[in-house]
């Protein structure tokens, strides 16, 4: 499995995210905690526990894309 900005681009992921209504706001929420881990992922004891996790990148990824589509407010 690749990590970080190694993960392998999945642009049918992202615009699956960015079409559904809140469901990215709800992904960005729910995989951080308070101590910066996501409760949703395995734990300690599986030996694979970080945070950024691979969902919370892609999220990520999704927002950053958003962003760029969402044009300036007018002046």
């Amino acid at each position: 499995m690749a990590f970080g900005s190694e993960l392998p681009r999945n642009d049918a992921l992202v615009s699956f995210l960015l079409s559904q209504d809140g469901l990215l706001d709800a992904i960005l929420a729910e995989h951080v905690d308070r101590r910066g881990w996501c409760p949703a992922c395995p734990g300690p004891q599986s030996g694979r526990r970080r945070y950024p996790c691979d969902v919370r990148l892609i999220a990520e990824r999704a927002r950053r894309a958003r962003d760029d589509l969402t044009p300036p407010p007018a002046r």
